[in-house]
């Protein structure tokens, strides 16, 4: 069993909003199951017994990788409370977090969104990983577009997001949603 907890607090000063969360709470776990069943067939053994053989793999206790984070969000632009200005077209936010779990070091993020007429979206954001990888500036670097598409009382969303990844390359995500 692991749990998950977290909190938010708006502030109410300059759209600040601070949280923080516990995440993988829990004891230690096991892989259990017909996952690491087998089923050997004759021809896959090395001392062929001339019948199937069962078994399963033996597994270990695993603790759950327990982490914190703590991050906050400021409003730049775009609302009553913001800090450079408050025209509503043109909104600007940034965001600091740091995650600090039991078998890493603390890696921050940094984030920033541009939001024009509450349409268009464009985001760009750093996640830092500080594992002992030689890694160059581009792991971790992200960026990322959202359209809003009004149509007739509902609204499609588009978003593009692409997130650097090291050996991994990257990874890209598309998605579309439909609101009310």
């Amino acid at each position: 069993v692991g749990a998950d907890l977290g909190l938010r607090f708006e502030t109410g000063l300059f759209g600040t909003v601070v949280g923080a969360s516990i995440a993988n709470l829990g004891g230690d776990s096991r892989f259990e199951g017909s996952a690491i069943t087998q089923i050997l067939d004759d021809n896959e053994q090395v001392l062929v017994t001339g019948r199937d053989i069962s078994g399963s793999f033996e597994t270990v206790p695993l603790e759950l990788p327990t982490y914190f984070r703590f991050g906050f969000q400021i409003d730049l632009a775009g609302t009553p409370t913001s800090v450079i200005s408050n025209d509503p077209r043109h909104a600007l936010g940034a965001m600091i977090d740091i995650r600090d779990a039991v078998d890493t070091q603390a890696q921050p993020s940094f984030a920033l969104e541009y939001a024009f007429d509450d349409l268009v979206f464009l985001r760009g954001g750093k996640f830092v990983r500080n594992e002992f990888v030689d890694r160059d500036f581009s792991d971790g670097l992200a960026g990322g577009i959202r359209l809003h598409i009004p149509l007739g009382s509902r609204r499609l969303k588009l978003s593009y997001a692409y997130m650097g990844e090291g050996q991994l390359d990257n990874s890209q995500t598309f998605t579309v949603n439909f609101e009310n």
